[in-house]
């Protein structure tokens, strides 16, 4: 904490500690120039002795030292570029070097005209920038394909092109541009190497091979060292090369290598200069047929047969050229690994557990479930959209996600969305609610998530007769979702009943999630059934799910069927083809008692506690989630009676925010009791009281209405502070009248607490009690007792007792604030929501005075995440700290990575693992 201080002593190094960091980009503009460092003529106006070349850049790189064998034969032939005059090698021990020239690592190339005079000659070097241990090298060795570009000699760039004869002139070049070394014929690209070559500082070589004493034979003409800018290099523009004959075909772009999804659409282009009328085959390289006679090619790619090389030659009067090939590659869709057990964003998802669903739109000022898209979008008019309000209503009642729905049925979109008019941007509120609640959800440490509609009764290209229309608009949507709001840890689909299952390309929809946000788990409602259309046809209800049913929507990570529940126990393996897939369970359960999704004004209440208890019992127990949905209202703000409902059911269950869920420690215990009902321990045996089936329960037998017990031994020590009771009610009644919780303690039993009554919940928080068997004993009633739940915990909270967070309390509050309760460490007197404890361990020094989002250091807020940062300078000391209770910390990681990189640290996935993660920056050390 005092390095914190230190770190921190006033607000703008609070500022510093959010990560507000401020990364500057200079964009240079480029042009495409060639910087020229050598030429040589070979031929023309030669001013040194003995015939050695002359550079004629005027940068004087001539060579001062040739081999000592006969003279360099200078021709008076006429080779393709126009010079009257080239340079023949004999193969010998002719040849020129040592120039001083220390070729750069990059943006360099090499080229020469070249005719090979004995086609079956090897390791020979034509022209090179250093010798065998660095630098650009043009050669011919007819044991690696004839004409080729290599690498120090060693590594050879592509393949090698072997001419048609000995008197074939070939332009030849080598070009190393950001990193990748290009190897060039008759200006095509002929294949590359990303091998890095740091250069040896070694002199120029020409028909010099600088390891053997082997030479080349042959003629070289128009040589020539480059450099230019970086990313500015266009062979078309800076290499020597010239078609022989201006109006032959020749291919200023070749076709590229390409890869598509199944099922999809690959289209082969190349680009070619060339006199008309041109004539075009494109060839498949596997069986040499001709598929294609046009400039495109389109090749549905729907089977695995059609990937393999494609290349195209094309032809006129004047001559013909062919491309390199282009290497078709054809992918299946991203999809689910088969497994039995949870993958480790289903487990994140499993871990979640519990979350708040919005339906908000267009429907909430109509007092319809389903509009049908025709309402005017002026309609749509909120007052005071609170997602705060929204948000800190889940966050306080234990929640750790939000679902917003984005789109319903009617298709109005909750964001501006650039393919839709049916929006908010045409509303009566222009509020991105998207923005709004997934920036809200970033501010308090919630997940954010979305709901979005298959079905759409609003936009057009729904009812066209061409449906893909439709499908590329879902897609676009889908895209703005996934791109512009941030994480979205979930997608929930609806509304696909309503057209046949293939319609909706689901794997298209899948791979494109994934491929945007790649940890978002993704579901289509009913999704396990037969092909079939109307809600409820084919379905197989969660109750009747069995391992082996079918999965409907493939793929798919999750299943739904609102609103039911699972079934005990709840199958998780479902099938697809021949393979077994897990997928755990979501139930969405509405608050409202008549089960409606939007608001309506005459229904303003809640189902009973008892009932939403339950449904969390169910639905959180076997690896499940559970999601409440609460509607906000016409002024969009949620239900007071909702919120407060919520937050009760949380004190009930023993949620608290920003903690991790309670572990029932009774679920590892062995169970006893006094008696059983009528003796059936199949039925009504202790054990039932511990599972995780609120609708099973012990039952003492009819003899046994008073001192009854039920005995819990744990095998271990164990520490606890909170005991959670449900009794079976009869007509809305409790038998319990009287009480005890007894604690096993040096060989007898010690009453740790005393109650009357228990009824439909009852939580007991005690002082921490450590034993190895906790008993409830039944000291008076009206009948035998039943108990359906009876949980256990440890709450596990801060402990605020350090000496540390006394002073803290001492300076920021007076006597009566800590008298009332208003400096207890999960309090919040700034009413912002970041609790005293949060603000103790930040170092903010008025915790009355409600605390910005822009002064909060980032906080990961569960085991498991992945905590991101842009590091914008190198100076500063950027440390990230792990704590499990806000109070103390411990060194993670310091200065990781690099200047203008984005940095993740990822939060370990274990108990042990930290609860919060921050970061801070010290630009002083």
């Amino acid at each position: 904490m005092q390095k914190l201080r230190e770190a921190f002593p006033n607000l703008s190094r609070r500022a510093v500690a959010a990560g507000i960091c401020t990364g500057l980009m200079a964009l240079a503009s480029t042009s495409a120039a060639v910087e020229v460092e050598a030429i040589y003529h070979l031929g023309e106006n030669e001013t040194q002795s003995s015939n050695r070349p002359t550079d004629s850049s005027g940068k004087g790189r001539n060579f001062s030292s040739e081999l000592n064998g006969g003279s360099v034969q200078i021709s008076s032939e006429q080779p393709p570029f126009g010079s009257t005059r080239y340079y023949t090698f004999n193969g010998t021990n002719q040849g020129f070097y040592d120039v001083n020239y220390n070729a750069p690592e990059n943006n360099i190339g090499i080229e020469a005209w070249v005719k090979i005079g004995d086609l079956t000659q090897s390791d020979r070097t034509i022209f090179s920038t250093g010798g065998n241990e660095g630098g650009l090298q043009i050669a011919y060795n007819i044991n690696a394909g004839g004409l080729c570009g290599a690498l120090a000699g060693k590594t050879y760039v592509g393949k090698s092109y072997v001419p048609s004869s000995t008197s074939e002139w070939v332009h030849v070049a080598l070009v190393r541009d950001a990193g990748t070394t290009t190897f060039y014929v008759n200006g095509v690209a002929w294949g590359d190497s990303n091998t890095s070559i740091p250069n040896d500082g070694s002199v120029l070589h020409l028909a010099v091979n600088s390891g053997a004493g082997a030479y080349f034979k042959g003629a070289v003409d128009e040589v020539r060292i480059f450099s230019f800018e970086a990313g500015t290099f266009d062979p078309h523009d800076l290499l020597w090369y010239q078609s022989p004959t201006a109006d032959a075909p020749r291919f200023l772009e070749q076709p590229k290598d390409f890869a598509v999804r199944e099922g999809g659409i690959a289209r082969l282009t190349a680009e070619v200069a060339g006199g008309e009328p041109l004539n075009y085959q494109w060839i498949r390289d596997a069986d040499s047929a001709v598929v294609g006679s046009d400039a495109i090619l389109d090749i549905p790619a729907f089977s695995a047969n059609l990937a393999g090389a494609y290349h195209l030659k094309v032809s006129n009067a004047l001559g013909e050229a062919t491309s390199s090939s282009a290497n078709l590659s054809i992918t299946p869709y991203q999809e689910p690994e088969p497994a039995t057990v949870p993958s480790k964003f289903q487990q994140a998802q499993i871990d979640r557990k519990y979350g708040l669903f919005c339906h908000f739109g267009i429907n909430t000022f109509l007092d319809q479930e389903w509009s049908d898209g025709s309402a005017s979008a002026t309609r749509y008019a909120p007052t005071a959209i609170d997602a705060d309000q929204w948000v800190m209503a889940a966050k306080e009642a234990g929640m750790r996600y939000f679902i917003l729905t984005t789109k319903h049925h009617d298709g109005f979109c909750l964001w501006d969305s650039k393919w839709t008019t049916y929006d908010v941007g045409a509303s009566g509120n222009t509020t991105d609610v998207v923005k709004a609640v997934s920036d809200a959800c970033r501010r308090h440490g919630l997940k954010f998530a979305i709901y979005y509609s298959f079905w759409d009764r609003h936009e057009p290209s729904y009812r066209a007769a061409d449906f893909s229309g439709y499908i590329t608009y879902m897609k676009n949507q889908l895209t703005e979702l996934l791109t512009n709001y941030g994480p979205v840890c979930e997608i929930w689909f609806d509304g696909a009943w309503d057209r046949p299952a293939e319609d909706w390309k689901v794997p298209e929809i899948y791979d494109l999630v994934k491929s945007l946000q790649p940890e978002c788990q993704i579901t289509v409602n009913r999704n396990i059934g037969l092909p079939g259309l109307g809600l409820g046809s084919n379905d197989i209800h969660p109750t009747d799910q069995k391992e082996g049913d079918p999965i409907r929507f493939f793929p798919t990570d999750f299943r739904t069927h609102d609103p039911e529940m699972p079934a005990f126990p709840d199958n998780k393996l479902f099938q697809h083809g021949a393979e077994l897939y897990y997928l755990p369970f979501e139930a969405t359960v509405t608050m409202s008692p008549d089960d409606e999704w939007f608001y309506h004004p005459d229904q303003l209440g809640s189902k009973s506690l008892r009932s939403l208890e339950r449904y969390f019992d169910i639905a959180t127990a076997q690896n499940n989630i559970l999601v409440f949905n609460a509607p906000p209202d016409r002024n969009g703000r949620l239900l007071d009676s909702n919120v407060a409902t919520l937050k009760e059911l949380a004190y009930r269950l023993g949620l608290e925010p920003g903690r991790p869920f309670p572990k029932n420690l009774a679920e590892g215990a062995t169970a006893s009791a006094s008696s059983v009902w009528d003796n059936n321990t199949a039925n009504w045996g202790a054990s039932f009281a511990i599972d995780e089936n609120p609708d099973s329960r012990w039952a003492a037998a009819s003899s046994d209405s008073t001192s009854s017990w039920l005995e819990l031994d744990f095998g271990a020590e164990t520490v606890f502070d909170r005991v959670i009771l449900n009794e079976y009610l009869e007509n809305g009644v409790g038998r319990a009248k009287t009480f005890e919780l007894d604690a096993w303690s040096d060989g007898e039993w010690q009453s740790v607490h005393q109650g009357t009554t228990i009824g439909e919940s009852l939580r007991v928080d005690l002082s921490p009690v450590t034993t190895s068997k906790l008993r409830l004993k039944i000291l008076t009633s009206s009948g035998p007792v039943s108990i359906s739940m009876l949980k256990i915990q440890n709450s596990s909270k801060p402990d605020p007792s350090t000496s540390s967070y006394k002073v803290w309390q001492q300076q920021g509050f007076s006597t009566a604030d800590i008298e009332q309760g208003l400096a207890e460490p999960d309090h919040s007197p700034g009413g912002d929501g970041v609790p005293n404890v949060m603000k103790f361990a930040l170092g903010i020094t008025q915790p009355k005075r409600p605390v910005s989002s822009e002064m909060m250091p980032k906080l990961a807020m569960e085991d498991g995440a992945t905590f991101s940062f842009f590091r914008a300078t190198q100076d500063a000391v950027y440390q990230v700290e792990q704590s499990q209770d806000l109070l103390n910390w411990e060194e993670l990681i310091t200065n990781p990575g690099e200047v203008g990189q984005m940095v993740q640290v990822r939060i370990a996935d274990d108990e042990a693992g930290a609860n919060f993660v921050r970061l801070w920056v010290n630009t002083d050390r």
